[in-house]
């Protein structure tokens, strides 16, 4: 294997560590919500960069939402800091 196939196959590796999906986690976090469930969910703090839970209604336009804890982190935050 030569050092371009060494080069290129590290840096595979590091941009897949470090995946950040903006189109879930730049999104705002999403919110109760007006409608009447009570879910346990998940949502990712841009500011503190890390998941936190919090209960959901059941109605957000937001896509800062996730089912639980490690899918919210697989999303939004890079592997060293998990």
């Amino acid at each position: 294997m030569n050092f371009q196939s060494v080069c290129i196959i590290l840096l595979l590796l590091v941009a897949g560590s470090w995946a950040y999906n903006p189109y879930f986690c730049d999104d705002e976090p999403a919110q109760k919500g007006p409608c009447k469930a009570l879910l346990f969910m998940w949502r990712f703090n841009k500011q503190q960069q890390r998941c936190e839970p919090f209960d959901f209604g059941g109605c957000t336009k937001s896509k800062n939402i996730f089912g639980n804890e490690s899918d919210c982190k697989r999303e939004c935050l890079p592997e060293s800091s998990k």
